[in-house]
C-alpha cells in the first residue's frame, strides 16, 4: 500500500483513513490485514497502473496518451452554450444542468446533465471518461453496460475527448472506493454531441 492517507473508507471493514492498493490504485484498504483478507478476490482484477500517475490529482493537468493526436479544443462558454442548445432540442421540457453542484445522489427526473469530455479515465476494467462541468469542476463517468454493448444508442467511437455528454436522470454515484462520479448502466441514459 502507498503511504498517502486518504479520507475514504476501507473496502473490507469500512473504516476511514484507508490507503490505495499500490498496484492498481483502485481499491482502498485500512491495513495489511484487510488487504490480505480481500486478496483472493482482488488479485483476479488487480492490474498494475502507471507508476507516475497520481490518481488523486485532477485529470485536467495530466497528459493522456490516447488524446495526444486529437485536436486541442478550447472549452469556452460559447462552446458550452452551443451544446446546451443542442441538448435542449434533444430533450424538450427538461432542465439542462451544467454544474456538478446542482446534483445529488437522488435522480433528477426533470433534468439532463451536460458535461464536456476532457479525457479517458485510466480505469482498466470498464470504459470510463473524465468530464468537466461548466465551471471546469472535474468528475468521471463509468459505463456498466450489459455485455459492454452501447448500440443502437451510441458507439464507443462516439465517446471521445472534445465532445459533450448529456446524461438523463442525472445523479451522483458513490463508488466502493470512495470516489463520487456517474455510473451509467443503460446505453439510453446518455447522448454524445459536438459543441
Amino acid at each position: 500500500m502507498e503511504s498517502q492517507t486518504l479520507d475514504r473508507a476501507c473496502f473490507v471493514c469500512g473504516k476511514g483513513e484507508a490507503k490505495r492498493c499500490s498496484s492498481c490504485k483502485q481499491v482502498l484498504y485500512c491495513s495489511k490485514k484487510c488487504q490480505k483478507a480481500d486478496w483472493k478476490t482482488h488479485k483476479t482484477m488487480c492490474v498494475k497502473t502507471d507508476e507516475n500517475a497520481n490518481y488523486n490529482e485532477p485529470h485536467v493537468n495530466r497528459p493522456l496518451v490516447e488524446t495526444d493526436n486529437l485536436p486541442k479544443i478550447q472549452l469556452t462558454s460559447t462552446l458550452y452554450d452551443s451544446a446546451k442548445t443542442k441538448t435542449k432540442n434533444l430533450f424538450p421540457g427538461k432542465d439542462v444542468l451544467c454544474s456538478l453542484d446542482d446534483l445529488s445522489p437522488a435522480p433528477r427526473f426533470d433534468a439532463v446533465f451536460l458535461a464536456y469530455i476532457a479525457g479517458y479515465h485510466p480505469y482498466v476494467f470498464r470504459h470510463a471518461i473524465f468530464i468537466l462541468d461548466i465551471n471546469r469542476k472535474e468528475s468521471f463517468l463509468t459505463f456498466y453496460l450489459d455485455y459492454d454493448k452501447p448500440e443502437p444508442y451510441f458507439t464507443w467511437e462516439d465517446v471521445r475527448p472534445g465532445k459533450f455528454v448529456a446524461i438523463q436522470l442525472p445523479h451522483l454515484h458513490y463508488f466502493m472506493d470512495g470516489q463520487v462520479g456517474f455510473r451509467i448502466e443503460e446505453p439510453y441514459e446518455v447522448r454524445f454531441l459536438d459543441g
